[in-house]
């Protein structure tokens, strides 16, 4: 009978002993009779209680937060890495840059004019940046 509520041998003779199921005088059960007795029980059983839902949402919420919590630092290193390879990348690029007019050559006004429009160049890409990061903090407030 226990396999057949989906009980525990232990359980079943709780519920004897409270009353709630029947047991005939061979020890044997009644599967109908038991089945409805034990059905009528468990609809009578009251419903969780307030502050058994309230305990149940707290630790959800605290799942969540701390899920969140992960991510969150979890997205700072991928955002710290991604910016570890920018400054690197930039600083190989400029290093590239940079000797472009030593290679193009030998002149040396030809190599200040190029290094000028190269420097022009870094400084209005230098104030992009930093516009674009001071609009993007903005943003976050």
């Amino acid at each position: 009978m226990a396999n057949h509520l989906d009980l525990s041998r232990e359980r079943l003779r709780a519920l004897v002993a409270e009353g709630v199921l029947e047991q005939s005088p061979g020890g044997g059960f009644d599967l109908d009779k038991t089945r409805r007795a034990y059905i009528r029980f468990l609809r009578q059983r009251p419903a969780r209680s307030a502050g058994q839902d309230a305990l149940r949402n707290a630790k959800v919420k605290q799942v969540e937060l701390r899920t969140q919590r992960d991510e969150k630092t979890l997205l700072k290193q991928c955002i710290d890495q991604v910016d570890k390879f920018n400054l690197e990348a930039n600083q190989r690029l400029v290093g590239q840059l940079m000797s472009i007019p030593a290679r193009f050559t030998r002149n040396l006004a030809d190599r200040k004019r190029l290094e000028g429009m190269i420097d022009d160049v870094r400084r209005v890409e230098a104030r992009w940046c930093r516009d674009e990061a001071a609009r993007i903090e903005k943003e976050k407030i």
